[in-house]
């Protein structure tokens, strides 16, 4: 009669899951790692996926070449045709002489945009406080708004009126 003896170690592979109960199904070489050599392998898996996942963001909302992921606006820019952001940057210099932080009080900014402008198209603070490209987004949005009679002097001087 057979009871299952011979040899414990033929034995041992057959009657035990390749992991401790409870846990995920790894490996036999892992289990037989020593617990620090296991923190290591794990920690740096870690990193390897912190990297990863950095990459994948950066990739998906953009990066400029500094390494400093991009502004919805500056992302907004980007893709308004080149002729139409030189046409703000011509409006800009009519304004404010091309000086995006002018303060010129009750107006702001490159485009000066009143401070009442500023926040109807969801502008903080003021226009002089904020990146030329937060001022061309909002002012996007104040002419889809007003057309060019937010800019009635300028606009009739460049003929865009």
């Amino acid at each position: 009669m057979d009871d299952g003896g011979g040899d414990p170690e033929e034995r041992e592979g057959q009657d035990r899951p390749s992991h401790p109960p409870g846990t995920a199904p790894l490996p036999g070489w892992w289990w037989r790692l020593d617990v620090r050599w296991r923190r290591v392998i794990f920690g740096a898996v870690v990193i390897v996926v912190l990297v990863a996942g950095a990459l994948v963001i950066r990739a998906v909302f953009g990066g400029g070449g500094d390494g400093i992921i991009r502004t919805e606006a500056e992302i907004f820019v980007d893709q308004l045709p080149p002729d139409r952001v030189a046409l703000w940057d011509s409006l800009a210099e009519c304004e404010s002489e091309g000086d995006w932080t002018l303060i010129n009080d009750p107006f702001y900014g490159g485009l000066q945009f009143t401070i009442e402008s500023w926040q109807a198209v969801g502008g903080l603070g003021r226009a002089d406080q904020v990146p030329r490209e937060e001022q061309i987004m909002r002012a996007e949005m104040l002419y889809d708004e007003q057309g060019w009679n937010a800019w009635p002097n300028c606009s009739g001087q460049l003929g865009l009126r």
